[in-house]
C-alpha cells in the first residue's frame, strides 16, 4: 500500500516496496542501458573492514556482474560510476583483492570474480556480529536502575561532638 504525501510516495509495506523499485527500473528510451537494479547483501553496506570506496566499487562489480560469475569493467568505467580517479579505483581493487573479497585475473582486460567463500568471509561474519552485539547492548537500556532499586538501603548518621561542630575556616556552625 503506498500513500501519496505532495510528490513524495510513503511505501507501507517490502511488497510496495518491491514493487514500486520495479516501477523505478523499467526502461524507458533514456534508462536502456540501465536497466533493473542490484541486490546486495546488508553483509557488505554494513562491513566495518571496508572503506566507502571498496564498498562502492564492490556494488558496482556486483552490478556488472548480473547473472554472470565474472564482470570485466575497466578502471575508467568504474571510476565514473563510483565518482572518483581511475587511481582510486586501482588502488582500492587491489586493496578488496588483498582482503580476499574479488577476484583479478590480469590480462588484456581486467576480469573480476567473487570467491566462493564471500558468504562466510571473516571480514563479513566480524561485521554482522559486531553489528548484533551493538544492537542487543542498545536494547538492554534502562535495566541499571531497576536493579539498583532492588539493593538495600542503609541510612548512616554522624553525631559530631560540640567543639568539632563549627567550620574551622569562617567559625561558622553546623545544623542538620
Amino acid at each position: 500500500m503506498t500513500t501519496r504525501t505532495n510528490d513524495f510516495i510513503l511505501i507501507q509495506n517490502r511488497q510496495a516496496a518491491n514493487e514500486y523499485m520495479d516501477k523505478v527500473c523499467q526502461e524507458s528510451e533514456f534508462t536502456s542501458l540501465h536497466k533493473g537494479f542490484t541486490k546486495v547483501p546488508h553483509k557488505i553496506h554494513r562491513c566495518y573492514g571496508l572503506s566507502q570506496y571498496e564498498k562502492l566499487i564492490l556494488v558496482d562489480l556486483i552490478a556488472y556482474m548480473s547473472d554472470k560469475a565474472q564482470c570485466y569493467p575497466t578502471h575508467e568505467m568504474i571510476a565514473r560510476n563510483v565518482g572518483s580517479s581511475s587511481k582510486t579505483i586501482e588502488r582500492h581493487i587491489k586493496e578488496l583483492a588483498d582482503k580476499k573479497l574479488i577476484l583479478v585475473s590480469q590480462g588484456k582486460n581486467n576480469t573480476y570474480y567473487l570467491p566462493n567463500y564471500l558468504h562466510c568471509h571473516p571480514l563479513l561474519l566480524i561485521s554482522e556480529k559486531t553489528q548484533q552485539i551493538t544492537y542487543e547492548r542498545r536494547k538492554s537500556s534502562g535495566k541499571r536502575t531497576e536493579d539498583l532499586s532492588k539493593l538495600p538501603v542503609e541510612t548512616i548518621t554522624y553525631s559530631l561532638e560540640e567543639g568539632e561542630q563549627a567550620c574551622a575556616c569562617c567559625g561558622g556552625s553546623f545544623t542538620r
